[in-house]
């Protein structure tokens, strides 16, 4: 049901609340078939460094990924200490991610090299709603669209589950738009991204 006030806060409350009624063992079969969607994608095979993310509570899981890095760099993004960006680092192994103090797991800055933005192929993007249109909804913070201002030659695309997409939704001049969605039901190549 698309919120009557077509908000992004309208919004954010719809996807909360559809995230919210999600069981484990939902989140757990579409985060699987996602995986399986993205390792089965040619922006996966193509690309040699590849930037996912450790989910937050309710997000895909999709650190399993990092046993299928093959010859690819596996990426994380770490708030940096300035607390208004994000900064890239190479991750090898799970136990190199901590939890930060809003008990999201990062990588370890002693452990991780820095990753330049520019030499990043894929970046999968977590968010609250995603867009066919390629438009997407976050949590308010702006982190990711400052990253991928910064990352304009890779290949970016949402990653969400069933509930998380919308036809369309609102966005500012400064809101970036992905190229592709990647859901349960596979690999979708957006409509029109900016």
């Amino acid at each position: 049901m698309i919120p009557d006030d077509r908000s992004k806060a309208a919004w954010r409350r719809h996807f909360r609340s559809a995230l919210r009624q999600m069981t484990p063992a939902d989140r757990a079969a579409q985060s699987d078939a996602i995986r399986t969607a993205i390792l089965d994608s040619q922006p996966w095979r193509d690309a040699s460094a590849v930037m996912i993310f450790a989910a937050m509570n309710h997000e895909p899981n999709l650190l399993p990924l990092l046993n299928e890095a093959g010859p690819r760099h596996i990426l994380f993004p770490r708030i940096a200490p300035d607390g208004a960006s994000l900064s890239i680092h190479q991750v090898n192994h799970p136990q190199q991610l901590a939890p930060n103090q809003w008990g999201i797991r990062e990588p370890d800055p002693a452990q991780c090299p820095t990753w330049e933005p520019h030499g990043v192929g894929l970046i999968l993007v977590p968010g609250l709603g995603f867009g066919h249109d390629g438009s997407r909804l976050g949590h308010g913070k702006g982190f990711y669209d400052r990253l991928l201002a910064s990352t304009s030659q890779a290949i970016t695309c949402g990653v969400a589950f069933h509930c998380q997409m919308a036809p369309s939704l609102p966005t500012e001049p400064h809101d970036i738009h992905m190229h592709y969605l990647v859901s349960p039901q596979g690999w979708l190549h957006l409509r029109n991204p900016s």
